[in-house]
């Protein structure tokens, strides 16, 4: 894989690495430190396939922790990043993701674009695997989720 772009956060538990590829590609590597032992626990892969008009991907930078929200010492990493491929003033899709111990919590939806006194877009779709997360993690996305 060629990486157009990449960057990465480093705690003591965790290697994450955010990538742009150059046909279109995200990728996210969410890597637990153990020892001297590393091991992928997930992978992230999304992508707007051929754009005639105006291609948007890429990562919310203001979104990007590193947490331990449920104090069991295995890091979690929240991210979002918007996609789109439009010719107009349109919201673009929203992704944010919360990952832990190779499991994925997502939450879906529409950026919001405000004209006047319209709102256009703005939608959130909590995704059912979150029943299965700790309360916290829930909470914390829609907190970052609202920052966004």
């Amino acid at each position: 894989i060629n990486f157009n772009e990449f960057t990465y956060y480093l705690d003591k538990n965790n290697i994450d690495i955010f990538a742009t590829g150059n046909e279109n590609n995200i990728y996210v590597y969410h890597y637990v430190i153990n020892g001297n032992n590393t091991q992928l626990l997930r992978k992230v892969y999304d992508f707007e396939k051929e754009c005639d008009y105006d291609l948007f991907l890429g990562f919310v930078s203001n979104s990007i922790t590193i947490t331990d929200l449920d104090k069991n010492d295995i890091g979690e990493i929240t991210f979002a990043y918007k996609k789109g491929c439009i010719s107009d003033v349109s919201p673009l899709t929203l992704k944010l993701l919360i990952l832990e111990d190779g499991n994925k919590y997502i939450i879906r939806g529409k950026t919001s674009i405000h004209t006047g006194n319209e709102k256009i877009g703005g939608n959130k779709n909590i995704d059912p695997s979150f029943e299965k997360a700790p309360q916290i993690f829930k909470d914390h996305a829609n907190s970052v989720w609202d920052k966004i």
